[in-house]
């Protein structure tokens, strides 16, 4: 049988035909070349996105800024911040309060009071608003005075959630002094909840009657702001904006361009022209044309070209002004005024203010007013502040351009992030120990070569302008310290869309003038 088998095996012609062995070549051929093709396209597919890596690394390493000489900050002064337009408030039975230029301690005044006949026990005699802080016990309050001996140890200094000093209290302390002259009075704070306290003053203990000064009330060390000295009020204007009887002067919190408040008037119906709805006193300056007179007001469509800002040597502002300024609005909201001294003789003018041009009665608010102005002494006291910085910038390398197109800051906020139409491709930011903000607005002037379009190209320097409007009015409650003032370290960045961002640190000199070389 077997031999059987391999009989037939051998006589068999089944096999496999060229034809077949070709068609499984001719796959595997097709196959390997797939395969091939797939590897060798992952290969370039790799190479070109590493080339793609190699030449977008060149193209940011030759989009480098740098800087291209100093870098200058323009500096103002704040001559009202109309945090608190009311400033002292007191009841008028009880005390009369003046402005005293001669009796003082330091600065240009100090606050006057004169206790009267109808003060009683438990009365508040005077009181100023403020902003709750962060207050723990020790923290330490600090103030200087000056007292009639009737007075001494009948008076005490609180800390109250109410004007009604005494019987809202969180903290007192009985004003003892040891001699009539002026005296530093400090206490450490000691009663649990001083974070709940937004006002501040002076009440009657004893009944008695005398005259007290008042000046420089501060904390000396908020621990919770890491020591820091807070000035609670200067007493260089301890009466604030006086008003007409026929305005009404509030203080408002909600509605504001910067810090913690602004003046709000109400014009009534029995003023007439060229009355003054407020005015404020200030110390005579050394003004020279030119300086100028910044400030923001919002008002109601029916004072548009009715009131005028004004500088004057007397309360009766259009009848003795100096400077004037005709206030003429756009719309209803907030605007920024600007305007520039050519009276020739403001060093006269002892008060500013706003008088009402022609017969009108509506709603307006008053808010940072500062001053541009190369002034020989700042014993006002003024609080000076850079307002912009000026950098000049080039391309490092003389590589690929940098583009800066700009966006126009149309509510002159100071940031650009909040317009509904941007250009713009740097990007500023600014940072200290106190705030960090992304999107500074800043304007571009090209400087010697310039082929007229919005690229910084090989050879070409840009300058740029800084608007630092919203670092300064968000300031807060420790103003002296998160605005750019005087001995103030802060970051600049200046960031492309495409390169390295050029980081610059400056700190600004103890003397904020007009203009300033940080190098």
């Amino acid at each position: 049988m077997l031999r059987r088998f391999f009989k037939r095996m051998g006589r068999g012609e089944k096999g496999i035909t060229g034809l077949e062995t070709a068609i499984i070549l001719i796959a595997f051929v097709v196959v390997a070349s797939v395969f091939a093709y797939t590897v060798l396209s992952a290969g370039l597919f790799s190479t070109q996105k590493s080339q793609e890596a190699v030449y977008g690394g060149l193209e940011e390493s030759q989009t480098t800024l740098e800087l291209k000489g100093a870098v200058l900050a323009n500096g103002v002064a704040e001559l009202n911040d109309n945090d608190y337009p009311l400033a002292w408030e007191y009841e008028t039975g009880n005390i009369t309060v003046t402005r005293e230029t001669s009796d003082k301690m330091e600065g240009s005044a100090s606050l006057k009071g004169v206790i009267l006949d109808g003060a009683a026990v438990g009365d508040a005699l005077i009181w100023h608003a403020m902003e709750s802080m962060d207050l723990t016990d020790g923290d330490t309050v600090s103030f200087f005075i000056k007292a009639d001996p009737s007075v001494s140890g009948n008076i005490t200094f609180y800390l109250a959630t109410g004007t009604d000093l005494s019987g809202t209290q969180t903290d007192n302390y009985t004003i003892t002094c040891s001699t009539t002259n002026w005296e530093q009075h400090t206490f450490d704070l000691s009663g649990g909840d001083d974070d709940s306290a937004v006002y501040y003053g002076i009440g009657l203990s004893t009944d008695t009657t005398g005259t007290f000064y008042l000046d420089n009330v501060r904390f000396n060390d908020v621990a919770s702001y890491a020591g820091e000295e807070v000035t609670l009020d200067t007493c260089d204007y301890p009466l604030g904006w006086v008003p007409d009887p026929d305005a009404t002067l509030t203080r408002e919190t909600t509605e504001k361009v910067e810090g913690v408040g602004s003046a709000k008037v109400v014009i009534a119906a029995d003023m007439a022209q060229d009355d003054e709805p407020i005015y404020h006193a200030m110390k005579t300056k050394d003004w020279t044309d030119g300086d100028t007179i910044t400030f923001w007001i919002k008002a109601d469509a029916a004072l548009d070209g009715n009131l005028t800002f004004h500088l004057a040597t007397g309360t009766d502002l259009s009848g003795t002004s100096t400077e004037s300024y005709v206030i003429n609005t756009s719309g209803t909201g907030w605007e920024k005024h600007s305007f520039t001294l050519t009276g020739g003789d403001d060093d006269n003018a002892a008060y500013y203010g706003i008088s009402l041009s022609t017969d009108a009665e509506g709603t307006f608010y008053l808010d940072g007013i500062d001053t541009e102005a190369n002034l020989s002494d700042n014993n006002d006291p003024m609080l000076a502040f850079a307002k912009e910085l000026v950098i000049t910038v080039g391309n490092a390398l003389g590589g690929e351009a940098v583009d800066f197109s700009t966006t126009t800051d149309t509510d002159s906020d100071g940031i650009i992030s909040d317009e509904s139409t941007k250009s713009h491709k740097v990007v500023v930011s600014y940072s200290d120990d106190y705030t960090h903000v992304t999107d500074l607005a800043w304007t571009r002037t090209s400087i010697g070569k310039d082929d007229g379009d919005e690229l910084l190209e090989a050879n070409e320097k840009f300058q740029i302008t800084v608007d630092l409007t919203y670092v300064n009015n968000n300031a807060g409650v420790l103003d002296h310290k998160k605005k750019v003032a005087s001995n103030h370290q802060f970051q600049i960045e200046v960031k492309p869309h495409k390169g390295a961002v050029l980081t610059i640190e400056r700190t600004l000199p103890i003397r904020v003038r007009d203009v300033m070389n940080l190098d």
